[in-house]
């Protein structure tokens, strides 16, 4: 159980920001989970954490999530998260751990995550929709911060 909820938390770190250095093996684990990961993959790792954030009342009232996509979503990641930690990644996993502790896992489903939302954040049509920003910005005061 307790390592049930190890990963769990390790997966939660994907939406969290940390401060952690990596070492030699945590960048071996970090290279091995992206490599070992399809577009497919990364996708629905930004999947799970939208339906995460979704949940947040500050944002909830914008989404249409369902608990039952919560639930597929969290079978999913945790299906892919087992994959790479215990088949394709099971050597550099062990050697991260044993040599730089839990916060290897963290730092490297975090960088994961941070792939996996670059991606996302780069189609077109997310940049299309992000653009929109622009025509509320004031030009004048942020060309006048520009000459800063």
């Amino acid at each position: 159980m307790k390592n049930k909820k190890a990963l769990v938390g390790t997966l939660l770190s994907v939406l969290v920001s940390g401060n952690a250095v990596a070492g030699v093996y945590t960048d071996e684990l970090t290279k091995c989970l992206v490599s070992s990961t399809t577009k497919e993959d990364r996708v629905e790792l930004v999947k799970w954490m939208f339906l995460a954030v979704s949940a947040h009342p500050a944002v909830d009232k914008v989404s249409a999530a369902t608990p039952s996509q919560m639930d597929e979503s969290n079978k999913n990641v945790a299906k892919l998260s087992m994959r790479l930690t215990t088949e394709a990644c099971l050597e550099q996993t062990k050697d991260a751990i044993a040599y730089e502790g839990d916060v290897a896992l963290e730092k490297s489903f975090q960088i994961l995550g941070e792939v996996a939302g670059k991606e996302m954040f780069s189609h077109p049509e997310v940049i299309k929709s992000m653009a929109g920003l622009d025509k509320h910005l004031d030009s004048q005061r942020v060309m006048a911060l520009l000459k800063l």
